[in-house]
């Protein structure tokens, strides 16, 4: 809006005002003359009484009321005047690992250095006692996703509903939905580094960069109608407060990450030396997978680092929530796919 727009829109203001009040104080028999005299009044006798006590004409008067209301009529820009989000409510970000277990240094394990999560644990609060309701991916993200047990949803079993359109059942949200009611923008990042060209994870994989990148995982064991994120690309959260945001790691799944975390830290554990626990068969075996696991746990940590850099960079660390949770236990004997530990 210009200024000859605010003043145009003002002085129409004055004019319709005046005449409201010139009907409202002759005896003109509308049905609605009381309504409108009470609307009038209340808006123009504080100026009025100012009038009176400066001995003004209600010429003068209503020229000084038009002068006031086109005082506020400076030029403001369109996307000024829509409502803004809330910014009081904190931005949401959840750091989501896979096959994860208690070994962290900030849990007392002393044979893995996680500076990055030991930094998170220390700035915040551990839990001691939480505990997955699944111990397999899809039905524990179907769990923590909407907030229901998964054999309340029918998600219980691994990856059954891939192909048959399961649906949730009626009333059952996932976290975006009631996000996004409370004027939430929504993110399941891949992209963390800003880039220019549209790509998927494994494409960044091959191209050398994963240590910049999420996978984008979901592995829901129902069907969702519907798009649940706004976006992928961390550079949208920025211009997009409040947001929720989930960036999912694989370093600690069984894969390609897992192979080479080794290749990714300074200190490798060694399996020769590492403390086994004590239902693990003590063999060359099962001392080199347990080192591997404690190395992928390791790598996982110089990419929460590279996340809680990011958010002190774009100036969002001071007014973001971070909780950094994995799926379910690791992907061993007595962990993953194991439901009584």
């Amino acid at each position: 809006m210009t200024v000859g727009d605010g003043i145009l829109w003002s002085t129409a203001l004055v004019l319709f005002v005046f005449v409201l009040y010139q009907i409202s104080v002759r005896s003109l028999c509308f049905p609605w003359r009381g309504t409108m005299t009470h609307w009038v009044s209340t808006l123009l006798n504080p100026w009025l009484d100012f009038c009176r006590q400066a001995s003004m004409n209600k010429t003068v008067c209503f020229l000084s009321f038009a002068m006031l209301v086109m005082s506020c009529a400076g030029e403001v820009p369109i996307d000024d005047l829509a409502p803004s989000k809330d910014l009081n409510k904190p931005n949401i970000l959840w750091i989501i690992a896979e096959d994860l277990g208690p070994e962290l240094s900030a849990y007392g394990h002393p044979e893995v250095q996680t500076p990055n999560l030991d930094r998170l644990a220390e700035d915040g609060v551990r839990y001691t006692h939480a505990f997955t309701t699944s111990p397999v991916c899809s039905s524990s993200r179907s769990a923590f996703m909407t907030g229901m047990y998964q054999t309340t949803i029918g998600a219980h079993n691994h990856r059954s509903h891939r192909e048959d359109n399961y649906p949730l059942p009626d009333g059952v949200r996932l976290i975006t939905d009631w996000l996004r009611d409370a004027d939430y923008f929504t993110g399941n990042i891949v992209d963390l580094t800003d880039s220019d060209e549209e790509f998927h994870y494994r494409e960044v994989m091959e191209g050398g960069f994963a240590k910049f990148s999420g996978t984008g995982k979901t592995d829901w064991n129902f069907h969702y109608e519907g798009e649940p994120f706004d976006t992928d690309r961390w550079s949208d959260l920025v211009r997009h407060q409040p947001f929720y945001a989930q960036v999912n790691f694989p370093e600690t799944h069984r894969g390609s990450e897992w192979d080479n975390a080794h290749t990714q830290i300074v200190q490798p554990a060694n399996p020769s030396a590492v403390k086994m626990p004590p239902y693990y068969p003590d063999h060359p075996e099962a001392r080199a997978d347990w080192a591997q696991y404690l190395n992928t746990i390791m790598s996982l940590d110089r990419k929460v680092g590279f996340v809680l850099n990011r958010l002190e960079e774009d100036g969002l660390a001071h007014r973001t929530v971070v909780i950094f949770m994995s799926d379910h236990g690791r992907a061993m004997v007595r962990g993953k796919q194991w439901p009584y530990d």
